[in-house]
Formats: structure tokens, C-alpha cells, sequence
């Protein structure tokens, strides 16, 4: 049997990491400005007077780095990248991972149904088909669109896969680090 969940950006901020882009917004423009560039300065300019228009850091740093020659982009993507991994790392050093967090996220990823959100009858619908398999059988696989690590701190049973395709905390693409999988 194969599971599979879907991680996003409400799994760090459940677990009070600021992780919103705003956050990082907060953040990256509050930096000091003495040694940036003019396109560093000029970007930061625009992000601050039109917050509302950045709730996509992705599109619009798309948008805005169209609009710039290959050398000022790549200052800019390097700039950007660099802060946005130590703004990550900031974070998750926050949340540290304990055995109790370790254990509760391993049991609930084994067993999603197992914790009162279903009724006694669905429970045993699911415990019912689970049975099917024996738990060496089945196959957990992760995919997770956050820019944290947290869950691959996570220990692991070796039938669990996860997978990033974001760009993580050390400002590598995931494909880029690891060939294949992030695991």
C-alpha cells in the first residue's frame, strides 16, 4: 500500500515557525541597507511600497528579474537567496525537535486515522483496509513544498520516502543537491 501526504507551508506554522512570506518580508527589508547595491536597494524599495502586491514571492521576483539585465538579476537571486536560507535557518533553529515530536508525527504519518477525527465506524473501515497490508508493506512517501528541513529531521522507517522540490534552507534546488531524491 503506498501513502502519501502533502506538506505545506501550515505544517511549519502549526508549529510556530514564521514562515509566511510576509515574515520573511518583514525581515529581509528591515536588513541593513549600508552594503547592498543599487539593485538590492532598488528592489527592497519596491517590496516595502507594494507588500500587498508580493503575497507570491515567486511570480513577482519573476515579474521584477524580467525586468532587469542577466548581471543585476543574478546579484539580486544571489542576494535574495542567501537571506531567504538564513532567514529559514533562524526559524528552524527555533523549533527544535524533541523524541515526543519525533514519535507523535512517526505514529500519525503510520496511522493518519488514529487520532479521533474519524468516527468509531470510519475508524474501523480504515483499520479494516489497512489490515491488508502488514506494516512492512507499506509505503509512506512525502512531499513537502516548504523551504524548511523540519520534517527530514524526522527519524524515519526505511519504507518512508520524502521528497523536495523546493528550494531548501542551504539555497540549493532540492534536484540540484540531490540528484535523484531528497531523502
Amino acid at each position: 500500500m503506498n501513502i502519501l501526504f502533502l506538506i505545506g507551508n501550515g505544517f511549519d506554522l502549526n508549529l510556530g515557525m514564521k514562515t509566511r512570506y510576509r515574515d520573511f518580508y518583514d525581515y529581509y527589508t528591515n536588513l541593513p541597507k549600508d552594503n547592498d547595491s543599487d539593485v538590492v536597494k532598488s528592489f527592497k524599495n519596491e517590496l516595502w511600497n507594494n507588500i500587498d502586491l508580493w503575497s507570491d514571492l515567486e511570480r513577482e521576483l519573476g515579474n521584477y528579474l524580467s525586468k532587469l539585465d542577466a548581471k543585476d538579476a543574478a546579484i539580486l537571486h544571489d542576494h535574495l537567496i542567501e537571506h531567504l536560507s538564513q532567514y529559514i535557518i533562524s526559524e528552524e533553529e527555533k523549533c527544535p525537535v524533541d523524541e515526543k515530536q519525533k514519535e507523535s508525527l512517526s505514529k500519525y504519518l503510520a496511522s493518519p486515522h488514529g487520532d479521533g477525527r474519524f468516527s468509531p465506524v470510519e475508524t474501523r473501515e480504515i483499520d479494516d483496509f489497512y489490515a491488508q497490508w502488514s506494516a512492512t508493506h507499506r509505503f509512506v512517501r512525502i512531499i513537502t513544498f516548504n523551504y524548511t528541513k523540519w520534517c527530514f529531521r524526522q527519524r524515519r522507517p526505511k519504507n518512508w520516502t520524502a521528497w523536495h522540490p523546493q528550494p531548501m534552507a542551504n539555497g540549493f534546488i532540492c534536484n540540484r543537491t540531490y540528484p535523484r531524491l531528497c531523502r
